[in-house]
């Protein structure tokens, strides 16, 4: 398995991994650039991505295909991001998680209301869909 950043071509083979697991794929072309994607035999098995908006950034679409999800590739995924969000010296990440809170409560994200959240952030198609706004925001201080 690698782990790579992921390239405009990759935006179909992600949207897929996206809906197949019941993520949103608004934004994702937008910031497509800024995704890392995990791959087994040139397939896109796993995925997760940064919205840049200093000091803070917005993962999101963190989703590996089930079959592998035992596999650790999640956390492989996250803690590269995390490594590359402390690199471009961002001061806080946050997200939204509907299924995911105490494996991110694990790394340190703490959970917020979501109101709380001020700055260039909430322009974020996540911030803004209906989907996520019932999810769980949480944030995590590099």
């Amino acid at each position: 398995m690698t782990i790579r950043t992921a390239q405009q071509k990759d935006l179909p083979e992600i949207q897929s991994l996206l809906q197949q697991v019941s993520l949103p794929i608004e934004g994702v072309s937008e910031h497509v650039h800024h995704f890392l994607v995990a791959q087994v035999d040139n397939k896109i098995i796993g995925t997760i991505g940064l919205e840049l908006y200093p000091p803070a950034g917005l993962i999101r679409s963190a989703a590996v295909l089930p079959e592998f999800q035992k596999s650790r590739i999640r956390t492989k995924l996250s803690n590269t991001l995390i490594s590359i969000a402390k690199e471009k010296q961002l001061t806080e990440l946050y997200l939204f998680t509907n299924t995911a809170e105490s494996y991110f409560a694990r790394k340190g994200f703490t959970k917020i209301n979501r109101e709380d959240v001020n700055g260039e952030i909430t322009s974020s198609a996540e911030f803004r869909m209906n989907c996520c706004a019932s999810a769980v925001c949480m944030k995590l201080r590099l």
